[in-house]
């Protein structure tokens, strides 16, 4: 019985080569969100709010104002709340966020945020300082029933800036009685690349 040859030997015929990689990039887009009335618009109970909605990244999100807090339990948090959300069917997207209010004089606002957002079919809430992830058909109430899941509210901040400290700069944040939310975002792409040498 005569041995084979061994599989990567050249007895057997020619290699061939390839190669794979991976590019990153990053698409960088901001939106304006323009509360005319701002006054009118603090009369929401907490926990109800208002979203704007925008591409950034080839991806659909939408930015949530709560001029209550978005807490319903509390009916007045004395801060504005605000929330970043990815609207569309997708796995995972990385991004990064800052949200800004428009001051002419100097801008106002908190460091970036670095997040993994999930589409719709999952939920990423806070529930008290605790972050949650809930899919649809697993959210199960205390009663042992099934349970609609609580409104997404995305990655944010539930005490962006308090309403006191808005006031004070009402010249210049609350301008004709408008606020305007600056919202950057970051998303992080990959595209792959193969080559087939012979």
């Amino acid at each position: 019985m005569s041995a084979a040859a061994p599989l990567l030997s050249t007895a057997i015929g020619p290699l061939t080569r390839s190669t794979s990689g991976v590019v990153a990039r990053v698409s960088r887009a901001f939106h304006i969100f323009r509360i005319d009335g701002y006054s009118w618009s603090t009369t929401l109970p907490g926990g109800e709010g208002i979203r704007s909605s925008f591409t950034a990244g080839g991806h659909d999100w939408s930015l949530g104002y709560y001029p209550n807090g978005a807490d319903a339990s509390t009916p007045d948090s004395g801060h504005i709340s605000l929330y970043l959300r990815l609207d569309e069917h997708e796995d995972r997207v990385r991004a990064q966020f800052r949200f800004s209010l428009l001051d002419p004089a100097a801008a106002y606002g908190l460091p970036t945020a670095t997040a993994v957002f999930m589409g719709p079919t999952r939920y990423n809430y806070y529930d008290g300082d605790d972050r949650r992830e809930y899919y649809y058909d697993d959210y199960i109430g205390e009663d042992g029933n099934e349970k609609d899941p609580p409104e997404e509210l995305g990655f944010g901040y539930a005490e962006f800036a308090a309403k006191e400290e808005l006031e004070r700069r009402r010249e210049s944040l609350l301008r004709d009685d408008s606020l305007a939310i600056r919202c950057d975002v970051a998303v992080l792409e990959f595209g792959q690349r193969s080559w087939q040498i012979a």
